[in-house]
């Protein structure tokens, strides 16, 4: 392979945390692992090489993800103000995790909370416990809206598709998103998992 080739695994990091609201500065340092990593094996670029160029793919990679990914990077803005909206509009005191159900019915409630640190003063010195309170952490309720309710949907139609298949009587299992069952039944379980994505979309909104 030719070592100055810009691999796959060196933006697909970057790419996949964006929606979880990585920084810029967040991007050039997994650009910049990745990069370390590839030039460990060859050794052709310095260290300001390297840094220099993993500015130079975070700002095309953020380039290329207003223009290949533009209606999606609309339906995540979208969706970020309207849940800013929902997490003003609560009183302080009153405010609840995010939570939505499911085509399914499944209940999704976001767990995150904010931390708390409690000063321990003990016979060999002084600590610190952290530990959950009941109020919801704000920051993250906001950030992790958008990849957790796609997660939800992505499960939702999985389940549609295991659904399907016990109903006809065939076998399945999945990891996420992959699907594998008995040879002789892959065309039939191909046909079932485009039937119940296109199903899942049109028949809820």
């Amino acid at each position: 392979t030719d070592p100055n080739h810009i691999k796959r695994k060196t933006i697909k990091r970057p790419i996949m945390t964006q929606v979880y609201g990585v920084t810029g500065y967040g991007m050039q340092e997994q650009i910049f692992e990745e990069l370390y990593r590839q030039n460990f094996k060859h050794g052709l670029w310095t260290r300001v090489d390297v840094k220099e160029m993993s500015k130079y793919i975070r700002d095309k990679v953020l380039e290329s993800l207003g223009v290949t990914f533009k209606e999606t990077q609309e339906c995540r803005k979208w969706l970020d103000q309207v849940t800013r909206i929902i997490w003003k509009c609560q009183p302080t005191e009153l405010r609840n995790a995010f939570s939505w159900t499911t085509p399914l019915g499944l209940i999704v409630r976001q767990p995150y909370r904010t931390h708390r640190d409690t000063p321990l003063f003990t016979y060999n010195g002084f600590t610190k416990i952290s530990a959950q309170t009941a109020s919801p952490a704000s920051a993250k309720q906001l950030s992790a809206i958008a990849p957790n309710l796609i997660h939800s949907l992505d499960a939702t139609h999985l389940a549609m598709t295991a659904l399907e298949m016990q109903n006809r009587g065939l076998c399945m299992m999945a990891v996420h998103d992959s699907f594998w069952t008995y040879a002789c039944d892959l065309p039939t379980m191909s046909q079932v998992l485009r039937e119940q994505f296109v199903a899942l979309y049109d028949n809820y909104d």
